[in-house]
């Protein structure tokens, strides 16, 4: 009788964290700025279930008349855990270093400026960056971004949340509970 309740409460888990999701509604593009410019660039952010997990990507688009960007990052709260992210890709062309602690961000380099994001008035195409985290989604703007060029584009715009999702919590408090039921039943 016990592993049938067993099996039924972990058969409920799965099924809790296989719910179909999508980003937060308000998950928009955001615009970033630089002073002494009057271009911008765009980030759009989503996010995806993925097993346990999620997939967070970015969209960098170039609307700037003339800088090329070769380098963005994305700096997340201190309390986000970014070794842990994993999957990280990188554009063609870009290389990804992940900085942990008072920095705690994930930034990409251009190897050459033939790999550099150019302005889509001259033909450029937004590049996608993304990582995977078992961190929610937050519905307020917790990362921001940044530009390596010659002005440094900067903006928020959204990412995981540093405090863990509530199907983790309930998965942990419901597994504790369990082996407190065990060891009371063997007393």
């Amino acid at each position: 009788m016990n592993r049938i309740v067993v099996s039924i409460a972990a058969v409920v888990l799965v099924a809790l964290s296989c719910v179909a999701f999508a980003a937060p509604a308000g998950w928009v593009a955001t615009t970033m700025y630089a002073a002494g410019s009057t271009g911008t660039l765009s980030i759009t952010p989503d996010c995806v279930a993925d097993g346990g997990g999620y997939i967070y990507s970015y969209t960098l688009a170039n609307d700037t008349q003339r800088d090329s960007i070769v380098g963005f990052s994305l700096t997340f709260a201190n309390e986000t855990p970014v070794t842990g992210f994993t999957a990280i890709t990188d554009p063609t062309g870009w290389s990804h270093s992940v900085w942990a602690g008072e920095e705690n961000m994930i930034w990409w380099v251009a190897q050459g400026e033939g790999s550099a994001l150019r302005p889509v008035s001259v033909g450029g195409t937004p590049i996608i960056v993304s990582f995977r985290s078992t961190l929610a989604p937050d519905t307020s703007k917790t990362a921001f971004a940044s530009s390596q060029d010659s002005y440094g584009y900067s903006g928020q715009t959204f990412g995981p949340s540093p405090v863990p999702e509530p199907a983790s919590v309930l998965a942990l408090a419901t597994g504790l509970m369990g082996l407190v039921g065990l060891k009371l039943r063997r007393k």
